[in-house]
């Protein structure tokens, strides 16, 4: 029987100095576009963390979102990273050969971490 559960996204503050954490569950799909869209388009902060553990399914459509955050950031200097990302998502970012593109971490806290030091020694 497939799991079933709702699409729920979640913004706050992240536990270092101007980051954001956006976690996202359910399935991430077409119908939830939009709003993952918003939450990241809307933010400004330096480091942007998606955390990603209670994502059940990712379709092309919020890959294709993931794909131009990362790209959003590149281009205005800041820092973006997946983290606690459950291995049926990451074989999807794999056959569509888009996981070279993100920095992947078990935790939110390593993300942080590890994102902030590459600040600090961009800085």
């Amino acid at each position: 029987m497939a799991e079933t559960r709702p699409f729920e996204l979640e913004k706050r503050t992240g536990n270092i100095p101007n980051s954001t954490i956006i976690s996202a569950s359910g399935p991430l799909v077409l119908e939830h576009l939009f709003r993952f869209q918003d939450a990241w388009r809307a933010d400004n902060s330096d480091i942007l963390i998606f955390e990603l553990s209670g994502a059940i399914y990712i379709d092309s459509s919020l890959i294709g979102s993931l794909v131009n955050a990362h790209v959003h950031r590149m281009k205005n200097g800041g820092k973006m990273a997946l983290a606690a990302v459950p291995e049926r998502v990451k074989q999807m970012l794999s056959v569509t050969r888009v996981d070279m593109l993100f920095k992947f971490y078990a935790t939110v806290e390593e993300a942080e971490t590890a994102l902030a030091g590459v600040r600090a020694q961009a800085g």
